[in-house]
């Protein structure tokens, strides 16, 4: 984990670091399972940006891959078309107040479902606003 600037009060230092994660389903061909496996990767933290250090704020970067079942009988393949699908997603979450936060984000998806959306990729924009009570 890379740190900046100095610990607060109960010791606590900002900063951002790595993360990891990977899974496989039953002897990896994924059945019953719609994936056989899976990996995801990225990095994250705190803000850092100067101005808003210590106000809360995170930020994260990341990409994932699913492979998909090698499985899928062929009702599902001849509808859906199963492919391998990918995905990027960046995200900026403004503390606006201590009970409020608004994050916007994007992704580029390219999806599992190849036969409904005749292969194409979507880059996907969302905003969401969350009210601690």
């Amino acid at each position: 984990m890379v740190t900046y600037g100095p610990s607060d009060a109960k010791g606590k230092t900002e900063g951002w670091g790595f993360f990891g994660r990977a899974s496989i389903a039953d002897d990896g061909s994924g059945n019953p399972n719609w994936g056989s496996w899976h990996v995801s990767a990225g990095f994250g933290g705190d803000s850092p940006l100067f101005s808003r250090r210590g106000k809360g704020d995170r930020f994260g970067i990341g990409y994932a891959y699913t492979a998909t079942s090698t499985e899928f009988g062929p009702i599902p393949q001849a509808l859906f078309g199963p492919r391998d699908a990918q995905n990027i997603e960046m995200y900026y979450r403004y503390k606006l107040t201590p009970s409020m936060e608004l994050t916007p984000d994007i992704q580029w998806v390219r999806g599992m479902l190849g036969g409904l959306t005749d292969g194409d990729d979507a880059i996907v924009a969302g905003i969401r606003l969350n009210i601690i009570l």
